[in-house]
């Protein structure tokens, strides 16, 4: 197999993995291959490891990088979990310095039976404050969620912003045919400024720009 990789540019110094089943305690198991190589890509570590209970089954992957990796430090994992009633991944991405530049997931879980009920997948945005582009942002009033209907209509309310206005924000329209999304964010020439653009995106792929008072289609 070695030899093989070595044809396409691809090497790595060395892989394991060892895994196991059984009746009372299901799956568990971890692999890992380190110094992998892709042409001029080293990746210093590559592993998963996935462990089960009674009660759940754990799931983590990831990438890491070390100070002393030629090319550029950081570490990046995704954790998962999977339980009877719903199911979680969280991806987390730190630099070198060990600043986190992503904390974002989500959760899921199926809401069955109607009648208030739900007949789809209700997806939950986690966590309370997550990370993106090194920015901490939190949800208003626990609007973080996406809801996809077996009818394949998607309904939404996501609201997030950080502490200094710069956000995002989509919900659907009564009747799950339309979806409205505003992006904010901060003028670097008007600190004290914000620049808005608002979207409407409608059935059939058609989108409509609403820029401050000038509306154009796209």
């Amino acid at each position: 197999m070695a030899y093989y990789l070595a044809t396409k540019k691809i090497s790595f110094h060395d892989a394991s993995m060892k895994f196991g089943t059984a009746p009372d305690w299901g799956i568990n198991g971890k692999a890992a291959i380190h110094a992998l190589k892709v042409d001029t890509l080293q990746l210093d570590t590559v592993f998963f490891t996935v462990k089960q209970d009674t009660t759940r089954m754990n799931l983590r992957a990831g990438v890491i990088n070390g100070p002393k990796n030629p090319q550029f430090s950081f570490s990046t994992t995704l954790t998962g979990e999977i339980r009877d009633r719903d199911a979680e991944l969280l991806a987390d991405f730190k630099n070198g310095k060990g600043e986190t530049g992503v904390l974002l997931g989500v959760n899921a879980r199926p809401l069955v039976g109607g009648r208030g009920k739900g007949d789809g997948l209700a997806f939950t945005l986690i966590p309370a404050e997550p990370i993106i582009a090194f920015r901490k942002f939190h949800f208003n009033e626990n609007h973080n969620w996406i809801y996809l209907h077996k009818n394949m209509r998607v309904y939404a309310n996501v609201d997030m912003w950080d502490d200094e206005g710069m956000g995002f924000r989509v919900h659907s329209v009564r009747g799950g045919h339309c979806f409205f999304a505003e992006y904010r964010c901060r003028n670097p020439k008007n600190p004290s400024a914000r620049d808005n653009e608002c979207v409407a995106l409608l059935p059939g792929n058609n989108r409509f720009v609403l820029c401050g008072s000038t509306l154009r289609a796209d």
